[in-house]
């Protein structure tokens, strides 16, 4: 139940002035209380939490792709710009392409003086302040030619179709279900989505750790 509740207020909450989640919320408790829909619902988690190796790994795709759908849907309803706006993001952008190109660093500028910045370093040599971990997973986005936006995106909706293949094979398929809606709820996670930044990369590196 606490799951179909989840979904229901994703698709509810479209902006903080409206708060269409309590109707979802009454509607939810009232589903709950009929016998039939109740037993009907009881039975499909119990059919969840029992999924095969197979099912769950045909279910990590589902997630995945639901994740991404929603991810963008919930960006265009927020009125979201796809371009960098933080100078973490220049600099893994730059870092990304510097290391597209096997460079971990590039020559000083002959006028470094006025390419001067705290994010990159520019003397003696032109190059991210940063470690290049980040920037290497924004390097295939670079050499297939595609918006940072989309790396980022794709990265977020991986990180969550891991969350719930981790919950699921630590606790049931109905955890990790439940898992991967928290973690689309979290405004912080919809943002970091769409940018160049270290967040979700590590989010998914570490799932993917605890994965293997």
């Amino acid at each position: 139940m606490a799951l179909l509740v989840g979904v229901g207020l994703f698709g509810a909450a479209q902006d903080v002035r409206t708060h269409p989640q309590y109707v979802t919320i009454a509607l939810a408790g009232a589903i709950a209380l009929l016998p039939k829909p109740a037993r009907g619902l009881s039975r499909l988690l119990d059919r969840i939490r029992g999924a095969s190796r197979r099912t769950r790994a045909v279910t990590t795709v589902g997630v995945f792709v639901f994740a991404a759908a929603y991810l963008r849907y919930a960006a265009w309803l927020g009125g979201r710009e796809f371009y960098p706006c933080f100078h973490d993001e220049f600099m893994y952008l730059v870092q990304a392409r510097m290391m597209a190109e096997g460079h971990l660093w590039l020559p000083q500028h002959p006028l470094a003086d006025f390419f001067d910045a705290f994010f990159v370093i520019v003397r003696p040599v032109y190059a991210s302040s940063y470690f290049p971990g980040t920037a290497m997973a924004y390097v295939p986005g670079v050499w297939l030619g595609v918006a940072p936006w989309v790396t980022a995106w794709v990265v977020t909706s991986l990180a969550v179709a891991m969350l719930y293949r981790v919950m699921a094979e630590l606790i049931d398929g109905v955890a990790g279900l439940l898992a991967a809606g928290l973690a689309l709820s979290l405004e912080d996670v919809r943002i970091a989505a769409f940018m160049t930044m270290s967040h979700m990369v590590m989010l998914l590196l570490l799932l993917l750790a605890v994965a293997a």
